[in-house]
């Protein structure tokens, strides 16, 4: 498996419209290799099917205290929300991803 770039975003406020709505946009915090790895069958087992069947598993070369608060990280040109991050200490970082749909 290929380590790719990856680029992780934060959502941050940058101002309000004329009604006070909160006006938001995203920013690239920090840019790390990744790869997409498999569900094994014991992880399966314990999430369930909808969970494994929705979401990927990201690895990141980074360790955790390096990685920031961010909500979103970019990977070949696609975006996925991040649902969980687990700590692999000292050198990676997990997440667990959701493919990030944008309305059109």
């Amino acid at each position: 498996m290929k380590w790719e770039e990856c680029s992780l975003i934060r959502k941050e406020k940058v101002g309000e419209d004329m009604l006070g709505n909160a006006e938001y946009s995203e920013f690239r915090v920090k840019d790390c290799p990744g790869r997409f790895t498999p569900w094994t069958n014991e992880e399966v087992h314990l999430e369930g099917r909808d969970i494994t069947q929705n979401q990927r598993k990201l690895l990141l070369r980074l360790p955790f205290s390096d990685f920031p608060t961010c909500e979103k990280v970019m990977i070949a040109g696609l975006s996925y929300e991040i649902k969980r991050v687990i700590d692999l200490s000292p050198r990676f970082v997990l997440l667990h991803v959701k493919a990030y749909k944008r309305g059109k």
